[in-house]
Protein backbone atom coordinates (compact mmCIF):
# COMPACT_ATOMS: atom_id res chain seq x y z
CA UNK A 1 0.00 0.00 0.00
CA UNK A 2 1.28 3.54 -0.76
CA UNK A 3 0.60 6.60 1.20
CA UNK A 4 -2.17 7.28 -0.87
CA UNK A 5 -4.03 4.22 -2.63
CA UNK A 6 -5.38 1.22 -1.33
CA UNK A 7 -4.24 -1.68 -3.42
CA UNK A 8 -6.43 -4.93 -3.37
CA UNK A 9 -7.43 -8.29 -5.31
CA UNK A 10 -5.44 -5.82 -8.55
CA UNK A 11 -8.07 -2.75 -7.59
CA UNK A 12 -7.00 0.65 -6.20
CA UNK A 13 -8.99 2.79 -3.92
CA UNK A 14 -8.58 6.24 -3.21
CA UNK A 15 -8.45 8.37 0.55
CA UNK A 16 -10.11 11.12 0.66
CA UNK A 17 -10.63 13.38 4.08
CA UNK A 18 -14.17 15.13 5.01
CA UNK A 19 -13.28 17.34 7.93
CA UNK A 20 -16.69 19.25 7.57
CA UNK A 21 -17.70 15.85 8.22
CA UNK A 22 -14.77 14.39 10.59
CA UNK A 23 -14.79 11.34 7.84
CA UNK A 24 -12.37 9.39 5.95
CA UNK A 25 -14.01 8.55 2.20
CA UNK A 26 -12.78 6.79 -0.98
CA UNK A 27 -13.88 5.07 -4.28
CA UNK A 28 -12.16 2.32 -6.29
CA UNK A 29 -10.59 3.52 -9.12
CA UNK A 30 -10.01 3.38 -12.76
CA UNK A 31 -13.28 1.49 -13.22
CA UNK A 32 -16.60 2.88 -14.99
CA UNK A 33 -19.03 1.83 -11.78
CA UNK A 34 -18.86 3.95 -9.08
CA UNK A 35 -18.47 2.72 -5.45
CA UNK A 36 -17.74 4.56 -2.52
CA UNK A 37 -16.97 3.91 1.18
CA UNK A 38 -16.22 5.47 4.30
CA UNK A 39 -14.92 5.05 7.63
CA UNK A 40 -13.54 7.20 11.10
CA UNK A 41 -10.00 5.90 10.89
CA UNK A 42 -7.20 4.60 8.08
CA UNK A 43 -7.74 0.90 9.13
CA UNK A 44 -11.41 1.26 8.97
CA UNK A 45 -11.36 2.97 5.74
CA UNK A 46 -9.10 0.41 4.70
CA UNK A 47 -11.12 -2.56 6.02
CA UNK A 48 -14.27 -0.88 4.25
CA UNK A 49 -12.16 -1.06 0.56
CA UNK A 50 -11.70 -4.20 0.76
CA UNK A 51 -15.04 -5.60 1.56
CA UNK A 52 -16.80 -2.67 -0.73
CA UNK A 53 -14.32 -4.78 -3.77
CA UNK A 54 -15.19 -8.57 -1.90
CA UNK A 55 -19.03 -6.90 -2.19
CA UNK A 56 -19.03 -5.51 -5.55
CA UNK A 57 -17.23 -8.62 -6.79
CA UNK A 58 -19.96 -10.86 -5.31
CA UNK A 59 -22.79 -8.59 -6.93
CA UNK A 60 -21.84 -8.93 -10.44
CA UNK A 61 -21.17 -12.82 -9.58
CA UNK A 62 -24.82 -12.85 -8.13
CA UNK A 63 -26.50 -11.06 -11.33
CA UNK A 64 -24.11 -12.95 -14.07
CA UNK A 65 -22.09 -9.55 -15.62
CA UNK A 66 -18.76 -9.07 -15.62
CA UNK A 67 -17.09 -6.41 -13.66
CA UNK A 68 -15.40 -3.67 -14.37
CA UNK A 69 -11.38 -4.91 -14.70
CA UNK A 70 -9.15 -1.55 -13.31
CA UNK A 71 -6.73 -2.22 -16.45
CA UNK A 72 -7.72 -3.00 -19.92
CA UNK A 73 -3.80 -3.59 -21.17
CA UNK A 74 -4.15 -1.24 -24.11
CA UNK A 75 -4.53 2.70 -24.14
CA UNK A 76 -4.18 6.10 -26.48
CA UNK A 77 -1.60 8.20 -26.15
CA UNK A 78 -0.91 11.45 -28.00
CA UNK A 79 2.70 12.54 -28.66
CA UNK A 80 2.74 14.31 -31.63
CA UNK A 81 3.20 13.80 -35.37
CA UNK A 82 7.41 14.30 -35.20
CA UNK A 83 7.27 11.91 -31.87
CA UNK A 84 5.41 9.36 -33.33
CA UNK A 85 7.08 9.14 -36.74
CA UNK A 86 10.46 8.77 -34.96
CA UNK A 87 9.11 6.00 -33.02
CA UNK A 88 8.05 4.14 -36.33
CA UNK A 89 10.91 4.86 -38.16
CA UNK A 90 13.03 3.18 -35.31
CA UNK A 91 10.75 0.01 -34.69
CA UNK A 92 11.30 -0.32 -38.34
CA UNK A 93 14.61 -0.10 -38.35
CA UNK A 94 14.73 -2.77 -35.55
CA UNK A 95 12.26 -4.65 -36.73
CA UNK A 96 10.13 -4.67 -33.51
CA UNK A 97 6.15 -3.33 -33.50
CA UNK A 98 5.01 -0.40 -32.50
CA UNK A 99 3.45 -1.78 -29.56
CA UNK A 100 6.53 -3.63 -28.43
CA UNK A 101 8.74 0.19 -28.71
CA UNK A 102 6.32 1.62 -26.34
CA UNK A 103 5.79 -1.02 -23.74
CA UNK A 104 9.78 -1.40 -23.64
CA UNK A 105 10.70 2.52 -23.67
CA UNK A 106 7.47 2.55 -20.81
CA UNK A 107 9.29 -0.24 -18.89
CA UNK A 108 12.39 1.36 -19.18
CA UNK A 109 11.25 3.97 -17.60
CA UNK A 110 8.93 3.10 -14.68
CA UNK A 111 12.60 0.65 -13.83
CA UNK A 112 14.51 3.55 -13.91
CA UNK A 113 12.15 5.96 -12.07
CA UNK A 114 10.14 3.64 -9.65
CA UNK A 115 13.31 1.88 -8.29
CA UNK A 116 14.40 5.15 -6.24
CA UNK A 117 11.69 6.15 -3.48
CA UNK A 118 11.97 9.10 -1.49
CA UNK A 119 11.85 9.01 2.04
CA UNK A 120 10.28 12.05 4.01
CA UNK A 121 10.91 12.35 7.68
CA UNK A 122 8.56 14.63 9.01
CA UNK A 123 9.56 15.80 12.74
CA UNK A 124 7.33 18.35 14.61
CA UNK A 125 8.87 20.13 17.59
CA UNK A 126 7.96 22.62 20.20
CA UNK A 127 9.91 25.56 20.49
CA UNK A 128 11.03 27.04 23.70
CA UNK A 129 13.08 29.63 24.96
CA UNK A 130 13.20 33.69 24.01
CA UNK A 131 15.28 34.63 21.42
CA UNK A 132 16.09 38.07 22.15
CA UNK A 133 16.57 40.85 19.91
CA UNK A 134 17.73 44.11 20.55
CA UNK A 135 18.37 47.13 17.88
CA UNK A 136 21.59 47.84 19.56
CA UNK A 137 22.89 44.34 18.71
CA UNK A 138 25.21 43.53 15.69
CA UNK A 139 24.58 39.33 16.05
CA UNK A 140 21.67 39.31 19.45
CA UNK A 141 22.68 36.36 21.87
CA UNK A 142 20.83 33.15 20.81
CA UNK A 143 19.73 31.19 23.51
CA UNK A 144 19.76 27.46 22.85
CA UNK A 145 16.15 26.48 22.23
CA UNK A 146 15.10 23.74 24.06
CA UNK A 147 13.38 20.75 21.44
CA UNK A 148 10.99 18.07 22.26
CA UNK A 149 9.83 16.00 19.69
CA UNK A 150 6.07 15.64 19.53
CA UNK A 151 5.76 13.20 16.18
CA UNK A 152 7.11 12.01 13.14
CA UNK A 153 10.04 9.54 13.01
Amino acid sequence: MSDNVFEYMGYQGSIETSIEDGILYGSIQHIIDKITYEAETVLGLKAEFEAAVDHYLEYCKSKGIQPDKPFSGTFNIRIGMDLHKQAIYHSKRNNISLNELIKSATTEYLNRHDGVHEIHHHHHYEVSGAFPMHSSDQHPPRPKPNLKLIGGR
